[in-house]
């Protein structure tokens, strides 16, 4: 098993016990690492072990986003940008 593979298994380990998702979250989740670049696996991976209300927080957005792309909603999608934008500014602090 390469290096990837086994990263990518890991990562599948990691998203079958989180709790906090739904069977379809995990699904989800498990279809997008198929296509993603192997530092985003890499990093998602420490995520998941290391700082499970990250992956909360980025589960919603990522759903929220989706939503208001769906819906085309661009003053729902510049409220969420701001929204976004105070909570990365209070990490940074």
């Amino acid at each position: 098993m390469s290096l990837q593979e086994e990263t990518i298994s890991n990562l599948i380990s990691e998203i079958d016990k989180y709790s906090d998702f739904s069977d379809e979250d995990k699904n989800i989740w498990k279809e997008r690492i198929k296509i993603m670049p192997p530092e985003y696996v890499l990093f998602l991976l420490d995520l998941f072990e290391n700082s499970p209300e990250d992956i909360r927080w980025l589960n919603q957005n990522i759903k929220e986003k989706e939503k208001i792309l769906e819906n085309r909603d661009k003053q729902a999608w510049q409220k969420l940008l701001e929204e976004e934008k105070q909570y990365l500014g209070k990490l940074n602090r």
